[in-house]
């Protein structure tokens, strides 16, 4: 959808957004990187932690790995990284087939069939600072990323969930789950 309809998929999310805080809820988490990179989350009717978040978090870095699950993803890392920190190097890789592979219920072996694995092996040889696991498929192969690389790996999925943890210690009120 993010690819046929992205205004029409933006629209869609801004109404659930302001059904929401009509609802009283007052924290919204948008757990989707290819979503994230099509939907502007800021400026709606609630807050929004999305990867977007946490890809900001990568502009004081020299240098990352970004790993997503389709190209599309990996537009929105390179914009937010990019608009913070024009300098930053982006070596990005999408494989729709790790995700697909992850969705068919083994993580490990679909690791293990990827280029994941070599890719890893090349961020370390090119001196890049950081892995960020951008796909929040992608927590289910954390284990076997960390085990290849001895970069520091931003597993998007866990940051997501470590910000939001964070926002609802200071924020009252329900939380969407729309």
């Amino acid at each position: 959808m993010q690819y046929e309809d992205p205004a029409g998929l933006a629209a869609a999310f801004h109404a659930k957004l302001d059904a929401l805080r009509g609802s009283g809820t007052r924290l919204a988490m948008l757990f989707c990187n290819s979503l994230s990179a099509v939907v502007d989350g800021s400026g709606g009717a609630l807050p929004v932690i999305s990867p977007v978040t946490v890809y900001s978090e990568l502009a004081p870095l020299r240098s990352t790995l970004a790993v997503t699950g389709n190209a599309h993803a990996l537009v929105g890392v390179e914009r937010t990284v990019r608009a913070a920190n024009p300098d930053h190097r982006l070596l990005g890789v999408s494989d729709p087939a790790l995700v697909r592979g992850i969705e068919a219920g083994d993580p490990e072996a679909a690791f293990h069939a990827s280029h994941l694995p070599t890719t890893l092996r090349l961020a370390d040889r090119l001196g890049l600072e950081a892995v960020a696991l951008a796909c929040t498929h992608f927590t289910a192969v954390l284990p076997f990323v960390t085990a290849v690389s001895a970069l520091p790996v931003i597993d998007v999925g866990t940051r997501l969930v470590e910000l939001t943890e964070q926002a609802l210690a200071t924020t009252a009120g329900p939380v969407g789950r729309g």
